[in-house]
């Protein structure tokens, strides 16, 4: 009797190894990559309109699954506003100029961070040195979701 239970696992056990051996190769993952679940911006508190005209920007985002995601730049939204929470802008002008060239920004990792290239038009009139204001960023990542943050800085020489 211990001689057939034996060959009976030994039988089981050798067919579920080559069991295994005959399933086919797991179809590869085609699902489009989650985007970050939240986008927080920093800048710091004190932002120089002369000192190369930069924005010193960063885009901080919490991507939990920690898998790729890619947007291309111009998609971002980019919206100044004064102390009042009105837009700052002109008709014929924008109070930045951005990257010309368009292209893609991959974020990689659970916390990836971006800097997108923004600089003060400084033919803008409607920019002031000592006032604060608040940038306002907006990112569409699909549908009707959309990640958004702010930050406030006051504006020096």
């Amino acid at each position: 009797m211990k001689t057939i239970c034996v060959l009976a696992i030994m039988w089981v056990l050798s067919n579920i190894s080559t069991a295994d051996q005959n399933l086919p190769a797991a179809a590869p993952d085609h699902r489009p990559a989650s985007p970050p679940s939240r986008m927080a911006v920093s800048l710091p508190d004190k932002v120089s309109l002369k000192k190369g005209g930069g924005l010193p920007l960063t885009l901080h985002f919490v991507n939990e699954a920690g898998t790729k995601y890619a947007f291309t730049n111009s998609q971002l939204t980019i919206i100044l506003l004064d102390e009042g929470g009105h837009q700052v802008r002109d008709p014929l002008k924008d109070p930045f100029y951005r990257e010309a060239a368009v292209r893609q920004v991959i974020l990689e990792g659970h916390a990836p961070e971006y800097a997108p290239a923004v600089v003060f038009n400084k033919s803008f009139n409607g920019l002031q040195v000592g006032k604060r204001y608040q940038i306002v960023c907006a990112l569409p990542t699909g549908g009707v979701q959309v990640l958004a943050g702010s930050a406030w800085f006051t504006l020096t020489e």
